[in-house]
């Protein structure tokens, strides 16, 4: 009890990271069956898939030679395995993702232990509000991307502007403030990409929290994005800085995985297919037995918003002594 008391309170990110970890293990058992149900058989047909349609691009390349698009089949097979992506996080995964946060806010804030059946019950029962939300998420992200995508060209285009003007006064003026003008326009570029990744992470964090709603308030799909709106205010930079930590963490492992094997396909091609299938596979376990995590994170972020702004810790204080009271009784 002392635990839940000391837990329930404002945290910073790293305390949000750190605690999320002591969760993460303290539930690992369930959290990992629940992903062996709900992403693991996922994560093998995508492997498979994805084998199965480089082979036939292989095939299809060494028979038709220049005739054949690479581009296009390349094209081709990213949309086919996009489409497989999407289908799989508009359903199956918002419930893989509404169990977790069912289990982790029971533990964090009550101190219960849910049984699986019930929650992997009460989650699919839920799977049309989370199909409707995950769409209304989906269609504000790719908003805000084509956005920022739109905002970044137009930065770039300014940026060789002044790089233009840059040339001039270097003409005027000799090679004096050359030095500054590269300066100036390294520092623009890395100011760009910043601008662009805090810029999508505001969009992902405004409205990326609307499953925690529905499992956890019982809302809607479109109260979900409303929800999440309300509870992040004034709570960006301490929800970045702990997604960004928790989400070095999750993608540390499988990110070398994917670099050694794209090395590969540079030093050894023969190699590189021999060793492909494998390293898609590991790579997949990885993020699959992983991803529990990264859902732990979310909704500790999401406990930490109701904590902040609605007094949750007060709330439970207040309940738990009622419920004193009533037993003295």
């Amino acid at each position: 009890m002392r635990q839940i008391e000391t837990v329930l309170k404002r945290m910073s990110a790293v305390d949000i990271v750190d605690y999320s970890i002591e969760v993460y293990k303290r539930n690992i058992k369930k959290l990992t069956i629940l992903s062996l149900i709900l992403y693991v058989p996922f994560a093998f047909l995508y492997v498979f898939l994805s084998s199965s349609i480089s082979e036939d691009l292989n095939r299809l390349t060494s028979q038709n030679g220049a005739n054949f698009s690479l581009a296009m089949a390349f094209l081709l097979v990213s949309l086919s395995l996009f489409i497989v992506y999407l289908c799989y996080f508009l359903t199956i995964n918002g419930v893989l993702q509404a169990a977790i946060t069912k289990i982790v806010y029971n533990d964090v804030v009550y101190g219960r232990s849910l049984g699986l059946k019930e929650v992997i019950k009460d989650s699919f029962r839920k799977i049309l509000k989370i199909m409707g939300y995950r769409t209304l998420f989906y269609l504000i992200m790719a908003g805000g991307i084509i956005g920022t995508f739109i905002g970044a060209m137009i930065f770039l285009w300014a940026i060789i502007f002044i790089f233009a003007i840059g040339i001039n006064v270097i003409n005027s003026f000799g090679h004096f403030i050359e030095g500054f003008i590269i300066f100036f326009g390294v520092i623009l570029f890395i100011a760009l990409a910043l601008g662009t990744i805090i810029s999508i992470c505001f969009f992902y964090i405004k409205f990326g929290f609307g499953i925690q709603a529905i499992i956890i308030e019982n809302r809607g799909a479109a109260d979900g994005v409303a929800r999440s709106s309300e509870l992040s205010k004034k709570m960006f930079w301490n929800s970045f800085i702990a997604l960004f930590t928790g989400g070095l963490i999750y993608f540390f492992i499988p990110s070398i995985s994917i670099g050694i094997t794209v090395l590969l396909s540079f030093v050894d091609e023969e190699l590189y297919r021999q060793v492909q299938l494998g390293a898609t596979a590991f790579v997949q376990l990885g993020y699959a037995l992983f991803y529990p995590f990264l859902a732990t994170l979310t909704t500790n972020i999401f406990i930490n918003w109701k904590v902040n702004n609605e007094g949750l810790d007060l709330e439970v204080k207040v309940d738990k002594m009622l419920a004193g009271d009533i037993n003295e009784i």
